[in-house]
């Protein structure tokens, strides 16, 4: 601690250095453009995010047959993204397809609503709504706007076609203090012609959830798995009291 005591600026440049650690370390980066990322099933900082398969279906065209979903969060939103077993098909003419996630945000089926297309799963707090050419817009349990997220679908101009959806945590009802393990969630993919809808799953609803870690304040350093914010905060001391005890000696040696 005498390196600390004779550089006064050392401590408070530890702290810094730790937190901006564990910023990089526990963030995970979605770009919402339609184009699907290697993050979506590798991870990044630790954090997967969470995927559930939807099998192949032969009623339903390819384009709005739902093959897998996804979603994830970091510290300010919470994301969605959908393959289909070929390139996503939303808008189109006469009839428009369009898709609604259905959530559960507080996991209590005695608040909340119900939506028939979304197999009458009961409790849903939000319903986020996408087209293809609006912003989705997100709803609350008595379908009343709250505001608006954004859409990635590029079925033209991506490599690997998907549609990506992002909204507020804030939008959702969740933060850092309140962002559940357990989120009961349907994905309707209304077809908008006369092939069947698609839903995911096609009975019952699965269970979705922050990510691991979840969304930190770092004000606080507060989050649902703390290890690895320690573990970060401790590299980061441990690197600058070592670079301090290098120099010291050095000094000491001219």
């Amino acid at each position: 601690m005498k390196f600390f005591r004779k550089n006064k600026w050392a401590l408070p440049l530890a702290l810094v250095m730790a937190m901006l650690v564990v910023s990089v370390a526990m963030a995970i980066t979605i770009v919402v453009d339609g184009d699907e990322e290697a993050v979506w099933t590798s991870g990044s900082g630790g954090q997967t995010p969470g995927s559930t398969i939807d099998p192949d279906e032969s009623g339903i065209t390819d384009s709005r047959d739902i093959s897998h979903v996804y979603w994830t969060n970091d510290t300010t939103n919470f994301y969605f993204m959908i393959r289909t077993y070929a390139t996503p098909s939303l808008g189109g003419f006469p009839a428009e397809t369009d898709v609604y996630f259905c959530i559960d945000t507080d996991n209590d089926t005695s608040t909340g609503s119900s939506y028939a297309n979304c197999n009458n799963m009961p409790g849903i707090d939000r319903y986020i709504h996408v087209e293809a050419t609006d912003d989705p817009i997100v709803y609350g349990e008595s379908f009343n706007v709250l505001g608006t997220g954004a859409l990635g679908y590029n079925p033209t101009g991506a490599t690997n076609p998907v549609i990506e959806v992002s909204v507020t945590n804030a939008l959702l009802g969740l933060d850092s203090e309140n962002c559940p393990q357990i989120m009961p969630m349907v994905v309707y993919f209304d077809n908008g012609t006369t092939d069947p809808d698609d839903n995911t799953p096609d009975s019952g609803s699965i269970d979705i959830g922050c990510g691991s870690p979840t969304a930190i304040t770092l004000s606080n350093f507060e989050a649902k798995n703390n290890t690895p914010i320690i573990i970060a905060s401790a590299g980061a001391l441990l690197l600058l009291i070592g670079g301090g005890a290098v120099l010291a000696y050095k000094r000491r040696q001219a």
